[in-house]
């Protein structure tokens, strides 16, 4: 094992580590320059040296604890027992790096009334495992989500209930040269032709 400094004073605890591409580090600290008891920090690595670690700032950190960080895909989930939330440890996500990411409080049952943290997932966020003490004692649990993902999906377009209308056995025939078609649409409309369209204005 390798001693990580992070180049701060050796009274200062560091702790559960969330290692991304061995370039970026995540992890929970009692650095004095923070928003509450306990925030979460990063560090990245340069030249094989992991650099002053920066706060992961207001829209991560409150003035009560953040912790057990877990960073995959540009999205961090982490553990926090602000208010507001299901009760204890809350897990909570956002996307890190995106300016106008915003903190999503993760749903029932990841989070109950009582304690839950230590989020990991794979690297589709579709199934992991955390901790919770739900049952009485610190358990691990596996989740998997089996709802689809609907990202940058069409916004769907209202039913304009629009058709066409056409007699097939009289488009086949002579037999309908001296004769006229006129279609009653049951909505007060009618039209001429052997083929017409015509728009209601809702379904029935």
């Amino acid at each position: 094992p390798k001693k990580i400094s992070f180049g701060l004073n050796d009274t200062i605890s560091c702790a559960q580590p969330s290692v991304w591409a061995d370039t970026l580090m995540f992890f929970a600290s009692n650095i004095n320059s923070g928003y509450g008891k306990i925030d979460l920090f990063y560090s990245v690595k340069r030249d094989d040296v992991w650099q002053l670690p920066m706060n992961c700032g207001s829209k991560v950190n409150s003035e009560y604890n953040e912790s057990f960080p877990f960073f995959v895909n540009g999205k961090l989930y982490f553990a926090s027992d602000r208010p507001n939330g299901f009760g204890g440890l809350d897990i909570y996500s956002i996307d890190f790096f995106d300016n106008n990411g915003r903190l999503e409080l993760l749903s029932n049952p990841i989070n109950t009334e009582k304690d839950d943290f230590g989020m990991c997932l794979d690297s589709n966020q579709i199934s992991g495992y955390f901790s919770s003490n739900r049952s009485g004692n610190d358990d691990i649990y596996y989740f998997k989500n089996i709802f689809p993902s609907f990202k940058n999906c069409v916004e769907m377009k209202n039913n304009l209930f629009c058709y066409t209308f056409f007699e097939e056995a009289s488009l086949s025939t002579q037999d309908t040269l001296g004769m006229t078609y006129e279609w009653s649409f049951g909505d007060g409309a009618k039209k001429r032709g052997l083929e017409v369209s015509h728009c209601f204005e809702n379904e029935g």
